[in-house]
């Protein structure tokens, strides 16, 4: 009698392992996102610094960068109209650079990313990419500091009510550094609720700190202050 009725009970137990082991080997949404900010080509020696494509901030040279874009595989043009000279032999502004037609998986090709330029070196680099708050945050875990807040879009009446008639529409502002060299922000006109689902711009730089006002924050507190309970 007992053997009637542990044998049922043995195969589902074994069923749910096999169910367990098969979840577990599913592909990670976020697969390759670590390769992609961390090990792109050219960075492969620098993993204990912040480099992206080759390019290091606050070491390689303007002219060093350009040329690392242009013949990068995943790169079709660099633009330097944002580029000013402010003495014979230095910059200030930035490069944008358009993705070819076999860019990465994370690349955000709808707009163009950029680096910073100061004192003749890249200073900082933006890249723009598909990943979104939530991808960042499998990966990488919680920042170790974060400012969120929101506000109304140009044309709202200010302190409108998310849902209200005309107030669909907000800006959402979150800005994150998993250090002071690497971190992460998202400003978009987008439905609060949606905040895991924005995506984000990767900051590459030698100090970050101004991403973040004083204080810290988290997703969650956003959404209480952009959608605030109605009493």
């Amino acid at each position: 009698m007992l053997r009637l009725v542990f044998r049922p009970l043995l195969l589902m137990s074994m069923l749910l392992a096999m169910c367990i082991g098969l979840i577990r080997a599913q592909p990670n949404e976020a697969s390759g996102l670590g390769d992609f900010l961390f090990r792109s080509s050219g960075c492969e020696a620098y993993t204990e610094e912040p480099c992206f494509m080759g390019l290091r901030p606050g070491i390689t040279t303007t002219y060093e960068a350009v040329d690392m874009l242009i013949d990068h595989a995943w790169v079709s043009r660099v633009y330097d109209d944002e580029l000013r000279a402010y003495s014979s032999n230095a910059f200030i502004g930035a490069i944008l650079w358009e993705w070819s037609g076999q860019p990465p998986q994370w690349a955000n090709t709808t707009e163009r990313s950029f680096f910073y330029v100061r004192n003749y070196r890249v200073q900082s680099i933006i890249v723009r990419t598909k990943a979104s708050l939530g991808d960042a945050w499998l990966l990488l875990g919680a920042p170790e500091g974060a400012t969120a807040f929101c506000r109304d879009a140009p044309g709202q009446v200010a302190g409108q009510a998310m849902g209200a008639a005309g107030a669909a529409q907000q800006e959402v502002i979150f800005q994150a550094l998993y250090n002071s060299q690497f971190g992460f922000d998202l400003e978009e006109r987008e439905p609060v609720r949606r905040v895991w689902e924005l995506p984000l711009r990767f900051w590459y730089g030698s100090d970050l700190s101004f991403l973040l006002a004083s204080g810290s924050s988290s997703p969650n507190d956003l959404w209480q202050r952009c959608h605030p309970r109605q009493s």
